[in-house]
């Protein structure tokens, strides 16, 4: 994940902490090279800078990483910054987890630049603290109260101050912190936002809350809502939401998202790619598959203990657990765990080509506490595997069918955490190879019929186009510019320059020498302004003729966060000092000029590298 590297037209590698929903952007960037993508991703550790798991397709354009423990590490005295009464009602209710004004937020930490250890350290946010205090935690120690709220808000403000990728849409994953920098993108840059989720983030946080021993028992509940926060206002600001199944979707409403725009799109596979893979020969073992990152949410240790037992039923199989560590600690107390229990004929795989494994077993099992729409459930079907999983998201709809859907049964669903119930279904499994072939055709019919990748694809397309119109954004794969202004005559340093703009817009006076591009709401140029330009007087267009726009415009790009990922629209924002001395020479910021009649260019709606400019504090470059 590199870097502050352009990464157009290179390829590169996406990050190591990349889990499940990686793996889906994966192939989903792939399928879409109409679009070009750049990956904003916040991990948890900047230890896992530059760990690489996949090749950037040739459509990724750029990586940008944020990273939440490096919040931790901020310290210092800061000036005490000052808040008007409307910035102080903001952050009032944003310390009490009460429906702040989230633009107002987003104005103080962004174009005011206040240091989250300003607002922290200042006698505003004291103030505010000791009320909350008194109201809602008179008995609990000053420090733990203190502790929680710090560690709760320092990742938010953090962000909050991030830099911001200009874009026509903020697409987000997941809510949380990666909903939170799409809202943030969609108000510094007057960009909808998108919203996918694969599981509902919100409720996941709150069963690993509950279940978590690192968080003070009196505070449970208000990391639980400080979450919940989080995603209404993803959900109050995203034009759609969509999610992988229909309970999902009933849970956004119930969570209180607008029912109308909230969609369903199930994942899809390559099905191709398991349809043809033989079914394993009967030599005498069963071979049961995890396909499983060792996580507390995967809940492996029910896993390990359910197939203890079994083995002590059935002494002739076998469990292979596919996949990387994702909690070190965890996954330590999973191996701990084998060898205190004596586990015998179970194998950590690591990471491994699912394709190629799958033909040594016999089916699959998933015991996750939480799930969305699990891609290791419909990739096992697709190859004729049934499965036995917990009844988590929508695996008791793939395997026994939505209605409507009259394929028959394709596996066993037992409840999250109940051991004896586990294996008992894998017993069930085990005793009946006649009964996991025909299980294991049932499920590869129903994914063949709703779960094509290809079908999924079809679905986003036709979200993307709706919110291109609805938006007036660039259509997929045109450009609002004839191919006779595009290549209209430029310097040589702007020419040199497109191929690092995904999104360029130039202007020229009637030297046809010189140009200076500004990105435009909806990723075109909206209205022609009066520029100045090196031989002209500073915004004498006027004097030398009206200035003429050329543009650029691909299809309009698209952030995915991974986690978080976001879409969007890539400006031409290079620093001042490396583009505008190749245009007019060293002098160049201080000779533009720009004439201003609306605030739709407004400084604080322009690029940071790119505020400064020009006198007026519009965004010229």
């Amino acid at each position: 994940m590199a870097t502050d590297e352009n990464l157009l037209g290179t390829r590169g590698l996406l990050p190591l902490c990349a889990r499940r929903r990686i793996y889906w952007m994966h192939g989903y960037i792939q399928a879409m090279p109409e679009h070009e993508f750049v990956l904003w991703v916040i991990g948890a550790h900047a230890a896992d800078r530059g760990k690489f798991v996949y090749e950037l397709p040739s459509n990724v354009v750029e990586v940008r990483e944020v990273f939440l423990d490096d919040a931790l590490r901020l310290s210092g005295e800061q000036h005490e910054a000052s808040f008007n009464d409307r910035e102080h009602e903001a952050l009032r209710r944003l310390v009490s987890l009460s429906n702040p004004d989230w633009d107002v937020l987003f104005d103080i930490f962004q174009r005011r630049r206040v240091h989250p250890l300003s607002f922290l350290q200042s006698r505003t946010f004291m103030d505010i603290f000791r009320d909350v205090c008194l109201a809602e935690y008179p008995y609990t120690p000053f420090a733990d109260a203190f502790h929680t709220m710090r560690s709760m808000l320092l990742p938010v403000l953090y962000l909050l101050g991030s830099e911001v990728p200009v874009a026509d849409v903020y697409h987000a994953i997941s809510t949380g912190y990666g909903g939170l920098l799409a809202c943030l993108g969609s108000s510094v840059h007057h960009a909808p936002v998108l919203l996918t989720e694969h599981g509902i983030y919100t409720r996941e946080r709150e069963e690993e809350i509950i279940r978590a021993d690192w968080v003070v028992p009196s505070f449970k509940d208000r990391w639980i809502r400080f979450f919940y926060l989080l995603s209404e206002e993803i959900y109050r600001r995203a034009f759609h939401v969509t999610s992988l199944f229909h309970n999902a979707r009933k849970t956004q409403i119930d969570m209180g998202c607008d029912a109308d725009k909230c969609l369903v799109i199930p994942n899809g596979i390559q099905f191709d790619r398991f349809k043809d893979i033989p079914l394993k020969t009967d030599d005498g073992w069963v071979d049961i598959g995890a396909v499983v990152r060792l996580a507390p949410i995967k809940d492996v240790k029910t896993m390990i203990y359910a197939f203890f037992e079994l083995h002590e039923r059935l002494p002739k199989v076998r469990l292979h657990i596919m996949g990387g560590v994702d909690d070190e600690e965890y996954g330590a107390e999973c191996h701990a765990l084998v060898d205190t229990l004596g586990v015998r004929d179970l194998i950590f795989t690591g990471r491994v080509n699912v394709v190629e494994y799958m033909e040594k077993l016999d089916f699959t099992i998933l015991t996750s506490i939480s799930e969305g729409q699990p891609l290791s459930v419909l990739e096992s079907l697709a190859a004729r595997r049934p499965c036995v999983t917990t009844e988590v998201g929508c695996c008791r709809e793939l395997l026994e069918g939505a209605p409507g859907d009259d394929f028959g049964v394709a596996g066993f669903v037992t409840p999250p955490m109940y051991r004896k119930g586990l294996a008992d279904a894998m017993e069930r499994m085990c005793t009946s190879r006649a009964r996991r072939i025909e299980m294991g055709e049932r499920g590869q019919r129903r994914v063949a019929t709703y779960f094509l990748h290809e079908q999924m694809l079809a679905n986003y397309r036709a979200l993307y186009d709706e919110t291109a119109q609805a938006f007036d954004l660039p259509e997929r794969g045109s450009s609002r510019w004839p191919e006779s202004v595009l290549s209209s005559s430029a310097c040589l340093g702007a020419r040199a320059c497109l191929p690092r703009c995904a999104l360029t817009l130039r202007r020229h006076c009637v030297h046809g020498s010189h140009a200076v591009g500004r990105a435009a709401p909806g990723g075109y140029l909206g209205a022609v302004r009066s520029v100045g330009c090196g031989p002209c007087q500073p915004g004498s267009a006027g004097v030398h003729g009206d200035l003429y726009a050329a543009g650029v415009a691909y299809a309009y790009k698209l952030f995915l966060h991974a986690g978080h990922a976001l879409f969007g629209r890539h400006a031409f924002c290079r620093a001042r000092d490396e583009i505008l001395p190749s245009f007019w020479g060293s002098n160049a910021s201080c000779s533009l000029r720009a004439r201003c009649s609306t605030a739709s260019f407004c400084c604080s709606r322009a690029p940071r590298c790119c505020r400064g400019c020009c006198a007026c504090g519009c965004s010229t470059l």
